[in-house]
């Protein structure tokens, strides 16, 4: 078993994994944010580790505890984890890290087994958007940076990093060119671009791009939705070029999480969050929902579609 990053004392068990990716490497990569009890008083009882495993074998290939003071905190939360690699330099991967309440992005390079952190305006909430109301509750966050979603690689070997904060309801985007080198993210503050707004009841969970059709796809937490934009048409980022794929107050109450397999099918799973956070889940209803649907059928007829 490969030791990279070693656990500085803390012993490689799985505490709170809440998000996954496989990447195109046969490797799944889990950021473990090592905090219990979220909804009532939340404890931090290991650090913050990236964990990696191959799928071929379910053997854990290697575990890189966060730094401490460096990378996070007392504050930290890092719910998801985004992994930029392809198949042809699987040795050169990237992870982001969105921590949500200090408002940066944690960065690991897989080359060098190091992180660095980036800071940035756009990674904070809006309190504009901080209201939000599903499943007949009604609350506040102030959640900062969120989803991320990866455009296919562009001809100098990058991607176009898209992102938003939970608490918000704007689209930002960033060449990964910025963010994978320390020294030139701090000098480039203005290489960060607004893309535009998905208007009332907006705000978006997790967000994943199809690399063949373009379409970036997004939770509608407030709505019950899934929303989408066709990044390969061109047009701005705005609510008459967005489209709904799915809508559904019942079954797809708080969207949490999508992704897009290799053969082009949408996975979405519905949860019930609010319920979870703010009273007591029923165990005779069906709590949680896995929609699948191809991409192309799930664009069709949609401001989406590629035609």
């Amino acid at each position: 078993m490969n030791t990279l990053g070693e656990n500085r004392g803390w012993p490689p068990k799985l505490v709170s994994v809440c998000r996954i990716r496989a990447d195109t490497c046969d490797r799944l990569w889990a950021i473990d944010s090592g905090t219990i009890d979220l909804a009532t008083q939340p404890k931090q009882i290991s650090p913050p580790k990236i964990m990696v495993f191959d799928l071929k074998s379910d053997q854990l290939l290697f575990s890189y505890p966060l730094k401490d003071k460096t990378d996070y905190n007392e504050k930290s939360l890092f719910p998801t984890i985004t992994v930029d690699v392809t198949s042809a330099n699987c040795d050169h991967a990237f992870a982001y890290l969105p921590d949500v309440y200090n408002y940066n992005l944690v960065v690991y390079s897989m080359q060098t087994n190091d992180t660095h952190t980036v800071t940035h305006n756009y990674f904070h909430f809006d309190p504009l958007a901080g209201d939000f109301s599903n499943s007949g509750f009604h609350w506040q966050w102030q959640d900062g940076v969120f989803g991320l979603a990866l455009s296919p690689v562009d001809r100098e070997g990058f991607r176009i990093v898209y992102f938003h904060a939970l608490a918000s309801t704007m689209e930002f985007a960033i060449s990964s060119k910025y963010l994978q080198n320390s020294t030139l993210v701090r000098d480039n503050a203005r290489a960060f671009k607004v893309l535009g707004n998905r208007g009332v009841n907006g705000q978006s969970s997790a967000s994943f791009l199809d690399e063949e059709t373009g379409v970036l796809f997004y939770t509608l937490i407030n709505r019950n939705a899934v929303g989408c934009w066709n990044t390969f048409k061109g047009e701005e980022y705005e609510t008459k070029n967005l489209g709904v794929v799915a809508e559904d107050e019942e079954t797809m109450t708080f969207p949490n999480d999508l992704k897009v397999d290799k053969k082009g099918t949408l996975w979405v799973l519905s949860t019930p969050l609010p319920e979870f956070f703010f009273s007591n889940l029923n165990s005779k209803n069906t709590n949680f929902r896995i929609f699948t649907a191809p991409v192309r059928q799930a664009i069709k007829g949609t401001v989406c579609d590629e035609i």
